[in-house]
């Protein structure tokens, strides 16, 4: 096995074994933390827990607030069990909740307009999603290019919205026709990659939103129960780099 092989199979790895957690209710279940400053934490999100209350999604794709009778937990109440030391916890961006991955967290309102504003101005997110097709017209075009397109938002409004988005691998055989895209959003509007990735004909595999395809969905459930692992829409936060703008924060 090449080098070159392991860059694109290792975060398809890390985003399918990634699974949802079937007892969010567990009082001992912690979210696993990547980095840490007295100021800020870098978190792995799990996928299927939404971010805070209001990011409980309808069956139609729209949002409303989490009710008591709704199971589970957010990830700011996982925050809370995971830095109990800290009395104030903030969410720097957002993640969907069906997606995972790294989380910027900030542990004052200082620290969190700080590190907002950096993340604007100089960070940059990387994502890697598992996708139907075998991906061939995306690697034909040589390397990233960038998707232009007005996308909707939770609303069903038009919103402006770029994505840099690169083919890195795909197959055309066994057991489905599938390619691992690199994306790089350039704005942050509403489910934007995976809209964008919808209109270029690669929907992620699990996508239950957007381009969806039940037949799909179903043989590819089938494809994941037979190796142990839990199906969920395959959209992962691989890195997430901030230039410059953390001055004070990054060290104790």
């Amino acid at each position: 096995m090449t080098i070159g092989l392991l860059r694109y199979i290792i975060p398809v790895l890390a985003m399918l074994l990634t699974v949802p957690n079937n007892n969010n209710n567990d009082p001992s279940l912690m979210l696993p933390v990547i980095f840490e400053t007295d100021h800020l934490a870098v978190v792995a999100k799990p996928p299927g827990i939404p971010c805070h209350r209001t990011e409980i999604e309808t069956s139609s794709g729209r949002k409303r607030l989490q009710r008591n009778e709704d199971s589970g937990v957010t990830v700011l109440q996982l925050a809370r069990r995971t830095f109990p030391h800290h009395s104030n916890i903030h969410l720097v961006h957002r993640l969907d909740a069906v997606t995972s991955g790294c989380l910027l967290l900030a542990f004052s309102s200082n620290a969190c307009r700080q590190s907002s504003t950096a993340l604007a101005q100089y960070g940059q997110k990387t994502y890697y999603s598992l996708c139907r097709g075998d991906g061939a017209s995306l690697r034909d075009r040589g390397g990233p290019f960038l998707v232009n397109g007005d996308v909707k938002d939770s609303k069903g409004i038009q919103r402006q919205a770029e994505t840099e988005i690169e083919g890195l691998w795909g197959s055309s055989g066994t057991p489905r026709r599938c390619c691992l895209v690199q994306s790089r959003p350039r704005t942050g509007r509403w489910h934007q990659i995976r809209q964008h990735l919808g209109r270029e004909n690669f929907p992620i595999v699990g996508e239950t939103r957007h381009h969806k395809d039940i037949r799909e969905n179903r043989a590819w459930k089938e494809i994941l129960d037979e190796i142990g692992i839990q199906q969920r829409v395959c959209l992962h936060c691989h890195q997430l780099k901030i230039e410059n703008g953390l001055e004070g924060l990054v060290e104790n």
